[in-house]
């Protein structure tokens, strides 16, 4: 979610839950302001030319010029029910503000 007054691009990358190096970082999409879009994981996949098996505990990078980016993750099941999984309030690299979970 963008809850700023202009537009920005949001970016990707994938943490290597091994070394903990970050790879490439990638515009995933631009969002408008005010506005609010949900990606899948083919999207992300696309986006950071990385499919890492669930296994490995992949984590994203989800970054953005603007501090007013708000980013959720969610597992979506087939009858529609969700769980939310975000774990960016609890980990804020240097300079980057804290996501919130937007809760649902």
């Amino acid at each position: 979610m963008n809850a700023g007054n202009a537009s920005a691009p949001v970016s990707v990358a994938v943490i290597n839950a091994t070394t903990g190096v970050t790879g490439p970082s990638n515009v995933l999409a631009t969002i408008a302001a005010n506005g609010a879009t949900t990606f899948t994981a083919a999207q992300v996949e696309v986006a950071t030319g990385a499919i890492t098996p669930c296994t490995d505990r992949p984590r994203l990078l989800v970054t953005s010029p603007t501090a007013s980016l708000q980013v959720s993750s969610f597992f979506l099941q087939p009858d529609g029910n969700f769980n939310e999984v975000s774990g960016g309030q609890l980990s804020n690299p240097p300079g980057l503000p804290t996501a919130t979970p937007t809760g649902n």
